[in-house]
């Protein structure tokens, strides 16, 4: 087995993307070729969808790298307006002459553009070099002495979090790239640029971790999900994710979930060291002693050879565990001190809508989280069972993508077993361009069907009706109560305005007993 490298900034300087060519083909769809590429600092690189997470970030990095960037998107929002504010001309609708006449590259997401984009034909016209966001994650990612991927069908956008300001506490000064706007470790948004190694969240929807080649890799969990384009099911995840293991480089490390069977089977080659960390008696990084307070969970954990450490980490539910006691592992085996990794591990509260704290309303605590898929939504539920102390809980859910309700129909009744209350709006399309024949109505149906109190309220002009849900959580909510919001980017937000409008009594006190 490779012996445990130390963790050491490397001499390279990661704002300086390709200093060479990069001669390399990456196998791509009809639609997005990636070219080798050598990027000068005297012509714009152009972004299709800048307002996307990943999008927003890569865009970020370069500019603040001394590149010339300019982006559109169909609408505004906060990441449009973070680029506008870092100086990045933002355009709003697409069209042809969006592209600079003298543009060097077009970056888009395959996943997500239009073959008919007129902003994409402009570059093929004009014979531009168009780039997958995640191929330009890749090669940002080669400027880098170690590269360090997060990955897994669920918990990634967490555990980038954690090892990203692990990493920054133990001042390596990297560079960090996670799915969301992470907060105190970020340059405004959600990467941060350095001179060290390279953090980033490894995404397996249309296998965009195909483009990275890490040092170090950690492999949560593997289930299905993203049935829209793992249309043969749990194998072909199954095979995504062992083709990113195999990419480790030799001599490099990769984590692996204990407690997840498919994760835990994956092979790593022959030149890369493997260990495992979960509950499980096997696993080379045991969770033990596990004391749980009001939801959250102080626990022990240590490595072959490595005495036991206690950790008390701040974030809720069996999940975190998981996701923190990753991170340990990894700072164990890359020799990071562990006098300053425990401390950020400890510390950190948590990523945006990842079971994220909205306040307290008339004794109502109010939580919000994304929750894809049904898998998250179980293992929120799950943390949210233990906050919840014996109250009540009620759910506002907003299912996300027909293709995951098509796949997950019968999950969702379970999901909520013990939840009072369930208000369910339409179903968000997400990337789906038809509906698979599901309907939230039909969901409702269903979950009521197996004994749960819950109610469809239609969406009001493709949005949540967030009046009439309001309404529905007056009539339901009091003092002691927890109230949870599950659901994509549309319905960000409907817990911080249902706090606030009931702290400061917006509506009239007869509302409250509607």
């Amino acid at each position: 087995m490779p012996e445990r490298g130390v963790m050491k900034a490397p001499k390279g300087h990661c704002t300086k993307w390709w200093p060479a060519p990069v001669n390399r083909e990456f196998a791509m769809n009809s639609t997005v070729i990636t070219p080798g590429v050598h990027l000068d600092q005297s012509r714009p690189i152009h972004f299709v969808g800048i307002g996307g997470c990943s999008m927003s970030g890569l865009a970020l990095m370069l500019h603040h790298g001394g590149h010339i960037v300019t982006g559109s998107d169909r609408v505004s929002g906060p990441n449009t307006e973070t680029v506008a504010t870092a100086g990045i001309t933002v355009t709003i609708g697409h069209r042809a002459d969006n592209v600079p006449q003298d543009a060097q590259l077009v970056v888009v997401t395959s996943a997500a553009v239009d073959p008919g984009n007129p902003e994409l034909a402009r570059a093929r016209e004009t014979d531009v070099s168009v780039v997958d966001r995640a191929a330009l994650l890749g090669m940002m990612s080669e400027a880098a002495e170690q590269r360090i991927a997060i990955a897994g069908t669920s918990g990634k956008t967490t555990t980038t979090s954690l090892v990203g300001r692990m990493i920054l506490a133990c001042e390596l000064d990297p560079t960090i790239a996670v799915g969301t706007r992470a907060g105190d470790f970020t340059d405004g948004g959600n990467f941060r640029l350095g001179e060290g190694p390279f953090v980033t969240e490894a995404c397996e929807y249309h296998e965009a971790f195909r483009f990275l080649e890490p040092d170090a890799a950690v492999v949560l969990n593997v289930y299905h999900d993203h049935g829209d384009f793992f249309t043969e099911g749990i194998r072909t995840i199954e095979e995504a994710f062992a083709r990113f293991v195999a990419r480790t480089r030799p001599g490099g490390l990769v984590v692996v979930g204990a407690d997840c069977p498919r994760a835990r089977l994956l092979e790593v080659p022959a030149a890369v060291r493997r260990v495992s960390v979960g509950f499980a008696a096997d696993a080379d990084y045991r969770i033990g002693d596990v004391v749980w307070k009001a939801g959250r969970a102080s626990f022990s954990i240590g490595g072959p050879g490595r005495r036991r450490v206690r950790l008390d980490p701040a974030l809720p539910g069996r999940h975190n565990i998981l996701n923190v006691a990753a991170a340990f592992a990894l700072a164990s085996e890359l020799d990071l001190p562990l006098e300053k990794a425990v401390p950020a591990l400890n510390g950190f509260t948590g990523a945006p809508r990842r079971l994220e704290y909205q306040g307290n309303a008339d004794g109502i605590a109010v939580w919000d989280d994304l929750a894809c898929s049904t898998g998250e939504a179980t293992a929120t539920m799950e943390a949210v069972r233990g906050l919840a102390q014996g109250g009540r809980i009620t759910v506002v859910l907003r299912p996300n993508s027909f293709s995951r309700v098509r796949d997950n129909f019968a999950e969702y009744a379970g999901v909520f077993t013990t939840t009072e209350h369930v208000i369910v709006t339409d179903i968000f399309p997400g990337r789906d361009t038809e509906t698979f024949g599901q309907h939230a109505r039909d969901l409702v149906a269903n979950m009521a069907a197996k004994g749960r109190d819950v109610v469809y309220v239609p969406d009001l002009n493709g949005r949540p009706d967030r009046e009439r849900i309001f309404d529905l959580l007056n009539a339901r909510l009091e003092s002691g109560d927890i109230l949870v919001t599950l659901g994509p980017v549309d319905l960000a937000g409907l817990a911080a305005d249902y706090r606030q409008r009931r702290t400061s009594r917006w509506w009239n006190e007869e509302d409250f007993t509607a």
